[in-house]
């Protein structure tokens, strides 16, 4: 998640792994630590990422249909892009060649 060692020791010193979270509570957390805005909101999504897999209440979804966003990749095990964002790869190659 592109999060400095010191910042994650600084997590793993604030945040207990056991612990469930509200967004309020996790925010009181990191308010301690401060992390810069960009560092906070992948924290965050790495927190999510971590609860989603955690939780037994629903499947984990193992393949997801998507646009090719970045934050997906760490959520699932495999991604499959939908046929309109597949075929933007396909016209860089066409592009390519010309």
């Amino acid at each position: 998640m592109k999060v400095s060692k010191k910042l994650i020791a600084a997590v793993e010193g604030t945040l207990e792994f056991d612990k469930t979270y509200d967004e309020q509570n996790i925010n009181k957390q990191l308010d301690v630590i401060k992390p810069g805005p960009q560092q906070r909101t992948r924290i965050l999504d790495a927190c999510a990422i971590v609860a989603y897999h955690m939780q037994t209440d629903y499947p984990v979804v193992s393949c997801l249909l998507s646009d090719d966003a970045p934050q997906f990749k760490l959520l699932i095990e495999e991604q499959a892009l939908c046929w309109i964002h597949d075929g933007r790869h396909y016209k860089k190659l066409g592009s390519a060649a010309m």
